[in-house]
């Protein structure tokens, strides 16, 4: 059995972090997921869909709050 991927994402900044953050996945620049998470205590995981095998990009966004600014990061990842 597969099973579906996940990303854990951690926002940290110098006071108590909340809000969400928004992970979009994509392949050979199209867009083949998007998925938000509500942060607590700053962290969160999200659940993809099963994904094609090969290189995919993962974009986490945070989507900011009252006292701590938006900031995203990239990465890439194989799915084998």
């Amino acid at each position: 059995a597969t099973r579906k991927p996940q990303v854990a994402v951690r926002v940290s900044a110098a006071m108590p972090v909340s809000g969400a953050v928004r992970v979009v996945v994509q392949r050979n620049g199209r867009t083949v997921a998007t998925r938000t998470v509500v942060l607590s205590g700053g962290r969160g995981v999200v659940r993809l869909p099963r994904l094609a095998r090969g290189r995919h990009v993962v974009v986490a966004s945070y989507l900011g709050s009252a006292t701590v600014d938006t900031s995203s990061t990239r990465t890439a990842v194989r799915i084998r």
